[in-house]
C-alpha cells in the first residue's frame, strides 16, 4: 500500500506467545486501510517466524529487523518508515477490539485532532476474565482540548502510555519528539511531551483490550 490511512507500529521482542493473537486482531479489523510495521528488536524466540508467516500472506505487513535496542528505538524506526496519515503504537502482547481502527479514525477525522485517546480493558490472557477497565473520560467540554485547558487533571485522564492514543503523523513529526532508548518506560517521555504540545486532543469512549503478560 502506497498511502495507507493508518500506520500501526508494533515493536516485537520475544512476543511469540502472544504475537499471533495480536496480529490476527489487527488483520480482522473492520477498517482495512492500514499498514502494520513490525519492528523485530532482536527476538530470539519464534517471533520472527510468526512475523514472516503473516507478512508472506498479507502485503500490508512490513518487517524491519534490528539488533536488540529496546521498544523506544523500535518505535522511532517505525515513525521514520510510516506512510500513513495517522500513527498507532500497539504492543505485541495486547488484544484489540475489532472496531478500534474504524472508530478512532472516524473520531480523529471528525475533529481534526492531533491526538485521540481511547479506553482500555484489562484481562488475564489465560482465562479471559476482565479484571478492570479504564475508559477514556473526556473533560467537561464539547470541543477538543489541550494541556493549557486542563494542566492539573489531564494526565489522570491520559496516562503516560502511547498504546491508548491515535496520533496525527504530521503532528508527531513536526513536534520532533522521539522515544527514549531506555529499557523501561521508554514511552513516558513521548506520551507526556506530545500531550503537552498538542493543540487539539479528543477523548473517545472506544475500548481496546489489553493483556497483562502474566
Amino acid at each position: 500500500m502506497l498511502n495507507p490511512t493508518i500506520s500501526i507500529v508494533m515493536p516485537v521482542y520475544n512476543a511469540g506467545v502472544y504475537l499471533k493473537d495480536a496480529i490476527q486482531d489487527i488483520l480482522h479489523q473492520t477498517y482495512t486501510d492500514f499498514e502494520l510495521i513490525c519492528v523485530d528488536d532482536g527476538s530470539t524466540d519464534q517471533s520472527k517466524d510468526v512475523l514472516n508467516y503473516y507478512a508472506d500472506s498479507d502485503d500490508r505487513i512490513h518487517i524491519i529487523s534490528q539488533y536488540n535496542q529496546g521498544a523506544g528505538a523500535a518505535r522511532n524506526i517505525g515513525i521514520d518508515n510510516a506512510k500513513g496519515k495517522y500513527l498507532l503504537f500497539l504492543d505485541a502482547d495486547d488484544r484489540f477490539e475489532l472496531n478500534l481502527l474504524k472508530n478512532s479514525v472516524s473520531k480523529i477525522k471528525d475533529t481534526n485532532a492531533d491526538i485521540v485517546l481511547f479506553g482500555i480493558d484489562t484481562f488475564y490472557s489465560d482465562s479471559g476474565i476482565i479484571v478492570g477497565g479504564s475508559p477514556a473520560i473526556k473533560p467537561d467540554t464539547d470541543k477538543c482540548y489541550s494541556y493549557i485547558d486542563y494542566p492539573v487533571s489531564l494526565f489522570s485522564i491520559h496516562g503516560a502510555t502511547v498504546w491508548n492514543k491515535l496520533y496525527n503523523t504530521e503532528f508527531v513529526r513536526q513536534s520532533n519528539v522521539r522515544f527514549r532508548n531506555s529499557p523501561y518506560m521508554n514511552d513516558v517521555f513521548f506520551s507526556v511531551m506530545t500531550v503537552v504540545i498538542a493543540e487539539k486532543i479528543e477523548a473517545s469512549g472506544i475500548l481496546m483490550g489489553r493483556i497483562p503478560a502474566l
